[in-house]
């Protein structure tokens, strides 16, 4: 009752706008609690064990694409032929829609969706590594970050060493499972819920984990 969501409202998407510092103070703020939630744990006597959540980088478009600031209408027109050319080759010309898609993020950079395409194209032509360079950026670049960022991920791991707090990385347990490497559908529900299936294996981790650390004792 006391969250108020802006994306619960009509047309909640258009409120959010790229901020740089908006953004780094909500990756500070969440290490914080973090730190600040191990600390009263142990106070209190219990055990903490810290897990990656899992996080859709193949099979979700980003939520919402921004232009980076300063593209001129010039620049704004050549980079929407570029994408509208490659899209058209998508299905019978992708290292030309490749070639199209990396000259439009040479005029914007900032752009998710381009990455995002750009990312599907090297994943269709099993160029996984270069697959998942693109479809990382193109959540790191989303407007509406729904899914775990990379400096929240690199904060949760630093503080489980600086802390000695066992750490469960839930999202590379999954996308060792997927043929490409790359986290997606077959794995996650939607773009960060994992499947039945997928929770099961998470939950097994986690009762390994809990053994090792002493906390229970599974049975045969």
């Amino acid at each position: 009752a006391e969250t108020d969501p802006l994306l619960d409202y009509y047309d909640g998407l258009k409120a959010y706008h790229r901020d740089d510092e908006w953004r780094r103070g909500v990756i500070e703020h969440y290490a914080l609690n973090i730190r600040r939630m191990i600390a009263l744990s142990r106070e209190a006597g219990v055990p903490v064990l810290l897990i990656r959540p899992t996080s859709n980088l193949c099979d979700c478009p980003p939520f919402k694409s921004e232009h980076r600031q300063g593209l001129s209408d010039r620049e704004r027109a050549e980079w929407k032929s570029l994408v509208e050319r490659a899209q058209s080759h998508f299905r019978d010309d992708l290292p030309w829609s490749i070639e199209l898609l990396e000259q439009a993020i040479a005029l914007d950079d900032q752009y998710a969706a381009t990455h995002y395409e750009l990312g599907k194209c090297f994943e269709t032509l099993g160029m996984f590594d270069r697959a998942r360079e693109e479809l990382l950026l193109a959540r790191e670049l989303d407007i509406c970050p729904l899914r775990m960022l990379t400096p929240m991920e690199e904060a949760l791991a630093e503080i489980a060493r600086e802390t000695a707090t066992p750490y469960l990385d839930a999202h590379d347990l999954l996308e060792r499972l997927t043929p490409s490497g790359i986290l997606g559908d077959s794995q996650l529900a939607d773009h960060v819920h994992p499947t039945i299936p997928a929770h099961q294996k998470i939950t097994g981790a986690i009762m390994e984990e809990m053994q090792r650390q002493g906390w229970v004792a599974l049975g045969d």
